[in-house]
């Protein structure tokens, strides 16, 4: 058995909406919008870094991902095959300043990735980051953010002059009664990798697949390159798994 550390699919709250979801307890499922924290990193590197952890929780919420359409832009112009990948940390290639993506689930189940660079700079704005993902059933809206918590809205997008309605925070006993928010802050990657890990262990001694598998592992890589692959095939939806094995920033004009 092999579990991925992706720290947020462990939070007690996201667990939860994810077993609401699934149930249909809020209706049909629809859409998925996630958005890194687009500091300085946005775009391509935003992809790879945190672009996984919430391509993790899409398919937590929608399953498999059937195809792939992505567009990529540096500094207001799409990239190009001859353009040269570019990185601040030892990632892989990457390139891009601002990212549109959308996913098919099965079902009619549609996810989106939204990155732009600089939306967030620290000292400068009035938030601290972006990073979240918002998903739209039948009957609610359902908003995640870091630490890990889940807020629910009573309908399927917000409405700001429907006066009566309002966000609803998850809450789950022994463990936002436990910990209070400014500390869940500081150590919430600690304790996602602590349930992870827990995790792990008895999916050994059950018998069953872990929270985050190598095999959601494997489709993340799918998604992450299917952008690429997209938008340097002419925006042309692209089927996943892909047919092209090559990682298409590597591919020679």
């Amino acid at each position: 058995k092999m579990a991925i550390a992706h720290q947020w699919r462990a939070m007690p709250a996201i667990q939860q909406a994810i077993t609401d979801v699934k149930s249909g307890k809020f209706g049909k499922l629809l859409r998925i919008w996630t958005r890194p924290k687009d500091d300085s990193r946005g775009g391509g590197e935003e992809l790879l870094l945190h672009g996984t952890h919430l391509f993790d929780l899409m398919m937590a919420f929608g399953n498999i991902p059937r195809w792939v359409n992505g567009h990529v832009l540096q500094d207001d112009q799409p990239i190009t095959q001859s353009d040269t990948p570019q990185s601040t940390q030892s990632v892989g290639p990457i390139i891009g300043n601002s990212i549109s993506a959308a996913f098919g689930f099965d079902h009619g189940v549609r996810g989106f990735f939204e990155s732009t660079a600089n939306l967030a700079i620290s000292g400068q704005s009035n938030f601290n980051n972006l990073f979240g993902m918002s998903i739209e059933c039948e009957q609610v809206k359902i908003e995640l953010r870091e630490p890990g918590d889940c807020y629910i809205y009573p309908a399927p997008r917000v409405l700001p002059d429907q006066k009566h309605l309002s966000w609803e925070k998850i809450w789950i006993e022994g463990w936002h009664d436990r910990y209070d928010h400014q500390t869940l802050w500081k150590i919430f990657l600690h304790l996602g990798n602590q349930i992870l890990v827990k995790d792990l262990i008895e999916a050994i001694e059950n018998d069953r697949e872990p929270l985050s598998t190598i095999q959601m592992a494997r489709y993340i890589n799918e998604m992450v390159q299917g952008v690429y692959l997209s938008h340097l095939s002419e925006g042309c939806r692209i089927n996943i798994p892909l047919v092209e094995r090559r990682h298409p920033l590597e591919i020679s004009t």
